[in-house]
């Protein structure tokens, strides 16, 4: 009995990080679990090179990917892929939701559709033909089936798997 109750303290706590104060936080294990706060901990792991949506083995990101951002105003963020198709143009579905400096929400959209070769802003969750400003993030299309997210603007992004 000693060793499952052993066992079961082990699992949580390697479940779990600690703030700089020192304070035990559960990791999240959903993306509705995943808050502004958590976000702003994985700030060091995140950059601003291109990520790899799509490429010649086909979608690298499937539905139910999560990405983490900050943008380029500083605000914190996740997004979920939702669907990648590649029969138009590899668009993009998303849900996303950009955080206030004090978590509480600053934008929300649960069905964002990013056309390949458009940019985003995801403060304003607006989509942009030809702008680079003040857009987070080009989805490029370099070749037929390469797509990638290419941070811009001082925005960077991790992606994360719980």
């Amino acid at each position: 009995m000693k060793s499952i109750f052993i066992l079961g303290l082990f699992a949580f706590l390697i479940s779990c990080s600690s703030d700089d104060d020192g304070n035990v936080t559960q990791t999240p294990q959903s993306f509705e679990e995943i808050t502004a706060e958590y976000i702003s901990s994985l700030e060091a792991v995140m950059g601003d090179g291109v990520i790899t949506a799509t490429n010649d083995a086909g979608l690298v990101w499937t539905s139910g990917t999560i990405v983490l951002y900050k943008t380029d105003s500083g605000r914190f963020g996740k997004f979920k892929v939702l669907n990648i198709d590649p029969s138009d143009n590899y668009s993009m579905v998303i849900e996303a939701e950009t955080y206030n400096e004090d978590g509480t929400r600053y934008t929300f959209d649960e069905f964002l559709e990013i056309r390949g070769t458009f940019f985003l802003d995801l403060d304003e969750m607006t989509i942009g033909e030809n702008s680079l400003e003040p857009n987070d993030f080009w989805w490029f299309r370099p070749d037929a089936t390469t797509t990638l997210l290419d941070p811009l603007n001082g925005a960077v992004f991790t992606e994360w798997n719980p």
